[in-house]
């Protein structure tokens, strides 16, 4: 029993002797971590990210209230509209056919998706920044190649022997 309170006692004034030479911190009183700032930003930090998580949810319930308001209220106007758009397609293409229906309606949906023609600006930048790209790919291969001559320069200024 006499070693244990001695060994707590040599501790007890290793810890006092390290805090006196400034070698280790010394214990926190209860005020100073009722008021440690490290404390309060993770509280903080944890209130902020329950924020931010209950405004993502009312945001997604928003969105979908939101979509199913259009849905009722505009669902049918919107189908119809595009109803229309695609008789009025294969009107035209009737017309343009001679009276035949198109086999597919796959052709109603690609029209619109053509790419946009690239302006002369546009491609001047594109071409500059390959060139580049080009002539840095050259740089380094003309140093392997650099590297591989001088191998090969050193291994012919040797011996003929086989």
């Amino acid at each position: 029993m006499n070693g244990i309170l001695a060994r707590k006692n040599v501790e007890r004034l290793r810890t006092e002797e390290m805090e006196f030479l400034g070698m280790s911190r010394k214990k926190k009183t209860p005020e100073e971590e009722r008021n440690d700032p490290v404390k309060k930003m993770e509280e903080t930090r944890k209130e902020r990210k329950l924020v931010q998580e209950n405004n993502w949810k009312r945001y997604q319930d928003a969105k979908v209230e939101m979509k199913e308001e259009i849905e009722y209220n505009q669902g049918t106007d919107i189908m119809e509209d595009m109803l229309q758009q695609r008789r009025d397609w294969i009107n035209e293409q009737k017309a343009m056919n001679g009276n035949k229906v198109p086999d597919d309606i796959k052709p109603f949906y690609d029209r619109f998706n053509t790419e946009t023609p690239t302006s002369p600006e546009e491609e001047a930048a594109k071409a500059a920044e390959e060139a580049e790209e080009g002539g840095k790919k050259k740089k380094k291969g003309d140093k392997k190649a650099k590297k591989a001559k001088g191998k090969k320069s050193k291994k012919d200024d040797g011996d003929d022997k086989p």
